[in-house]
């Protein structure tokens, strides 16, 4: 496996899930992580660099991860991680953040994407999440206003079904691409220690490969301009700059940069 063992050294040993290094096996996003992984495999055999025995695989996987981080008090719903006796656990802490990759990925298991999207709708009519407490809170704390679900989030739902009929309802959403694209040029770029931009990579990755508009397009191109975070090590685009220095920070997280490499030279 020629992409899988890149990532299996990362993997904690209770459920063999993405998490961060020992000490501690920090899981609070092990969730997105797995998402981007499996996002990873589907562009990498798109490109002919990963063959269908290691895509299937990846494949089965993530029906074995999404199945353990089903939520039971919200069946549909995903957790962080499994083990319902730490905060990552707990069905109210997944946030927007850990959805967005997975919403992506999930096109590879579409009952997966429809149980998710009708418990969204049930939920909130689509306009949150249900990360309703504090990361690291206790069970008793106070309550929170959760992570919106607008329009852009929407556009994710209709590129993972391929939904042409609400096509042009994109043309509306990626507007939200093009401004946070601007963002990182012009906010994030000023500060070097800002590297976070792994969503926003992976919305752009997925309206090119599915069902680009001119405006997500655009979002793109602007991007190109994000200035390169400190610790961007010998990157050549601002995409693998960010995972680099996301990923080789103080404390070093599971190798995605090395994933992506070639992705986001592909794209650069």
């Amino acid at each position: 496996m020629k992409y899988f063992s890149i990532l299996e050294p990362w993997l904690e040993p209770q459920y063999k899930l993405i998490a961060q290094p020992p000490p501690g096996y920090d899981t609070g996003d092990t969730a997105q992580r797995e998402g981007m992984f499996a996002f990873a495999a589907l562009i990498l055999n798109d490109l002919g660099k990963m063959d269908d025995e290691e895509l299937f695989f990846v494949a089965d996987r993530y029906a074995h991860v999404l199945a353990l981080l089903n939520d039971p008090n919200h069946d549909g719903f995903l957790r962080r991680f499994p083990d319902a006796r730490i905060w990552t656990g707990l069905s109210d802490r997944f946030s927007r953040d850990q959805a967005i990759p997975n919403v992506i990925a999930m096109a590879m298991h579409p009952d997966r994407l429809k149980a998710f999207f009708w418990r969204h709708l049930k939920y909130s009519l689509l306009l949150f999440m249900d990360n309703t407490k504090a990361n690291a809170a206790p069970e008793d704390s106070a309550w929170k206003l959760p992570d919106l679900t607008f329009a852009s989030f929407h556009g994710l739902y209709i590129r993972s079904f391929k939904f042409w009929p609400l096509y042009p309802f994109l043309w509306l959403s990626d507007w939200d691409l093009v401004v946070n694209s601007l963002i990182k040029v012009f906010y994030y770029g000023k500060d070097p220690t800002n590297n976070d931009d792994l969503n926003h990579v992976l919305c752009l990755y997925q309206a090119e490969l599915t069902m680009p508009t001119l405006v997500s397009k655009l979002a793109k191109w602007i991007y190109k301009f994000r200035p390169f975070p400190a610790n961007a090590g010998n990157a050549d685009n601002p995409a693998q700059a960010c995972m680099n220095a996301y990923f080789r920070g103080v404390n070093p997280g599971p190798k995605l940069e090395v994933i992506y490499q070639e992705i986001n030279e592909h794209f650069k």
